[in-house]
């Protein structure tokens, strides 16, 4: 939600509101500090403390609409008067498939929480995955849900990195490698267990490629990081843990691609940020991630560590076919606008008031 609701803050600021209108978040932000306190101050913000919030807000009087940002707190629409307008956006619904890493209480509490869509009068969905998943496992009424996909900055991604961000020390130490860029979290949905066998298969492909990956966000499981240590090299796997955005920019920028073997996403970030950046994208093509990549990313099933070995292949030896997938990758990229989708979440606000 935070970022969700940086993004929008952004384009408010720029694009204004028309004449006579009032957004406003109930807390001037959304609850980034119950992310870093212990177990019992993150229930607190959650459940006590930003939903009084959120209540006392909705119930001004000239409040016509709310909108939450976020499933995860879809308990607010819950402190929403009769009579105003409720929207709710879902961007994925991960926890409710099987084979998700949680505990009975985690998906039960979770289902509790996203059950509460079924109070608004119009749920915005980031993808048409998304929007069949909260159709198929809330009981959404469809009439009810609208896909209305997120946005990537381009201009903040494709910008040439500040002197010091262009040249990182992990750069110096993948010199002379292809660089593979694989970031995020590091749960099982993730499929980060393929990449071994992606790396071993492109060595067979690829003999005479010096190949390395770079790691950005959470850290690998400890067995998982010796396979790849195994496979690569102990100097062949860098990981940066959770990065500032320069820092990840740059990563963009300097990657010879980005591999992303996911069996599960709402949207897919990572996909268009790469393409902004000019870095080609290697992704799988489940869930919402070809709505997301078009004809730009290069596709495989999530069990295949054949093919994304094949399409890195190439990537690192036909400069022309590299060449084709950045203008594509650049060319998808644009057509997710943050400032569409603020125009479009006005249209929203405006109908519903």
């Amino acid at each position: 939600m935070d970022r969700y609701w940086r993004e929008l803050e952004y384009e408010r600021r720029r694009q204004g509101v028309p004449a006579g209108w009032r957004i406003v978040s109930p807390a001037g932000e959304p609850p980034g500090e119950s992310r870093r306190g212990g177990r019992l101050v993150r229930a607190w913000h959650k459940y006590a403390g930003y939903p009084w919030l959120a209540g006392r807000a909705a119930r001004q009087p000239d409040v016509k609409v709310v909108h939450v940002l976020d499933h995860s707190f879809a308990h607010l629409l819950a402190r929403v008067p009769p009579g105003v307008f409720k929207v709710g956006t879902v961007h994925d619904l991960a926890p409710l498939h099987e084979g998700v890493e949680l505990t009975a209480d985690q998906r039960a509490r979770f289902r509790r929480t996203v059950d509460n869509l079924r109070r608004a009068d119009l749920v915005l969905a980031d993808s048409r995955h998304s929007a069949d998943d909260a159709i198929a496992l809330l009981g959404l009424a469809p009439e009810r849900m609208r896909v209305l996909p997120l946005g990537v900055c381009v201009e903040r991604f494709a910008a040439p990195a500040s002197r010091e961000a262009s040249a990182p020390p992990w750069r110096t130490q993948l010199a002379g490698k292809k660089v593979v860029l694989s970031l995020g979290l590091a749960i099982g949905r993730k499929n980060l267990e393929l990449l071994p066998a992606v790396f071993r298969e492109l060595q067979k492909a690829a003999p005479q490629e010096a190949v390395a990956l770079l790691r950005l966000g959470q850290r690998l499981p400890e067995t998982l990081r010796r396979e790849l240590d195994g496979v690569l090299g102990a100097d062949g796997v860098i990981e940066l843990g959770y990065a500032p955005e320069e820092e990840l920019v740059a990563a963009y920028q300097h990657a010879d691609a980005l591999i992303f073997p996911s069996r599960i996403e709402g949207f897919g970030f990572p996909v268009l940020e790469a393409m902004a950046a000019g870095c080609p994208v290697v992704c799988t093509d489940v869930t919402s991630l070809p709505e997301v990549g078009g004809e730009a990313a290069l596709y495989f099933g999530p069990d295949d560590p054949a093919r994304p070995a094949e399409h890195l292949r190439r990537l690192f030896t036909d400069e022309g076919f590299r060449r084709e997938r950045v203008r594509l990758g650049q060319e998808q990229a644009a057509r997710f606008s943050w400032r569409e989708h603020y125009r479009k979440l006005l249209d929203i606000y405006r109908q519903g008031a």
